[in-house]
């Protein structure tokens, strides 16, 4: 719940500052909040269910994160005409209110295993790793680079943009669910694999492409390609040690975030 409020309250902020200096601080509060508590959600989820029950878990969550974009999406649309800093508040006050409400909630369970607070890395798990370099190499890549394209090539405008992420979270919705049934379904290399080559097609089509509305559908596709990423993290649950999930999470997206940072500043150097 805390770090539910810290989400919001940078939320909040972020319309306030409007200098560079103060966008970087909100940022990094906004961030703070929202990737602890993203990396404390999934390691419950995966010490809470079974390997056959966290994929329909995790779909379900990504399906209502989903939702939630969708309901900012139209907040951002029905109150463009107030400007930036009333869009922030208000869904800084919304993330603040679930913060608040989490507080009376105790998740915590005492008959699971003990974990480990270090993070460390293990050579049993080193493929895990890899999946997490790779995923955050091109998440940031496409999240930086193809909005970038959308908006400087062809000419996006924020209406057309939020459109196109009202779009995606629709799709999101309904899909998300299915996602969770085919990991149990298929099994987790074949959905990987699946997402890897949608990855190599997606970059094709961003790197050749003149047409925006081809664009518009690649990035669409890629932004619900992306929930694919829930083989990766029933994968480690499947491989890893019980008390492991929580240190293997957290050093998990330690390394996914280091490829976040490094990937994007080599590519903008490139560009």
């Amino acid at each position: 719940s805390f770090l539910v409020l810290v989400l919001g309250a940078g939320m909040f902020c972020v319309g306030w500052f409007r200098t560079f200096g103060g966008i970087i601080v909100t940022a990094f509060i906004v961030s703070t909040g929202f990737h602890f508590y993203e990396t404390m959600s999934q390691s419950m989820v995966l010490q809470y269910f079974s390997y056959q029950t966290a994929p329909i878990v995790l779909g379900k969550l990504r399906g209502l994160s989903a939702l939630a974009s969708i309901l900012a999406a139209l907040v951002v649309l029905c109150a463009s005409g107030l400007g930036y800093k009333a869009v922030y508040m208000i869904i800084g006050a919304v993330v603040l209110c679930f913060g608040v409400a989490c507080i009376r909630m105790k998740p915590a369970r005492s008959d699971l295993p003990v974990q480990a607070r270090k993070i460390t890395l293990k050579k049993e798990y080193w493929l895990y790793y890899v999946m997490t370099v790779l995923s955050g190499s091109r998440r940031q890549i496409f999240i930086v680079f193809g909005l970038y394209l959308l908006v400087k090539k062809f000419g996006f405008s924020v209406t057309e943009v939020t459109l196109l992420f009202l779009a995606n979270n629709i799709i999101n919705f309904f899909m998300n669910p299915l996602i969770g049934k085919a990991v149990n379904r298929f099994g987790e290399r074949k959905v990987a694999t699946f997402e890897y080559v949608s990855v190599i097609l997606v970059f094709g089509i961003y790197a050749f492409t003149g047409r925006p509305w081809v664009a518009a559908v690649a990035y669409i596709y890629d932004q619900f390609a992306i929930n694919l990423m829930i083989a990766e993290r029933t994968f480690f649950q499947k491989i890893s040690a019980r008390e492991d999930i929580v240190s293997g999470t957290a050093t998990g997206f330690a390394l996914n975030h280091i490829a976040a940072v490094s990937v994007p500043v080599i590519c903008g150097y490139l560009w």
